[in-house]
């Protein structure tokens, strides 16, 4: 799996670390999902400062955060670079986009397979599951909520994604 499109081919879910993570047989390509204020869907993880405080970083226009970070891609550009060729994994980072806007930048591209992450069990819960879209992951991220697991199964979550901050809390609850 290459994590945020295979950083360690280049910046960050930009086209080079895609497109190189493709060329190395990669079955799945992670990238992170933010929406800008004049609504356009970006791939971009950033760091944890950022979530916490989204206004300052990512509720700008998409133009004026390019600018800034000549590397960032929109999401239908990634989508486009993946197509049917490994799996998609969109890791939603901002909790404002909505299943439409997903299914939205999908409308027209061949794609295989699509995985979705979040740490809004909202989010995952509102997602339809059809051919295109088959797992729904619950993110636990820096935020550890404790969710049950009948919450988790009525969201439809498949995956839990546990990070090694995570892991010792997480026998605990699961």
């Amino acid at each position: 799996m290459a994590h945020r499109g295979g950083d360690c081919f280049g910046v960050e879910n930009s086209a080079t670390a895609i497109r190189a993570s493709l060329q190395h047989g990669v079955d799945i390509i992670e990238v992170d999902v933010c929406k800008s204020s004049d609504g356009i869907l970006f791939c971009y993880h950033g760091n944890w400062l950022q979530y916490v405080i989204p206004f300052f970083f990512f509720k700008k226009k998409y133009s004026k955060l390019k600018k800034r970070r000549p590397k960032l891609i929109i999401l239908k550009h990634a989508i486009r670079l993946v197509g049917d060729k490994a799996i998609l994994f969109l890791d939603i980072k901002d909790t404002s986009i909505s299943p439409s806007e997903l299914h939205d930048a999908l409308a027209g591209i061949k794609v295989s397979e699509v995985w979705v992450a979040s740490r809004d069990i909202e989010l995952l819960r509102k997602i339809y599951i059809n051919s295109v879209f088959r797992r729904r992951i619950y993110n636990m991220g820096l935020l550890n909520p404790r969710r049950r697991v009948s919450q988790l199964r009525d969201a439809g979550v498949s995956v839990v994604e546990l990070f090694w901050w995570n892991f010792y809390s997480a026998i605990k609850v699961y």
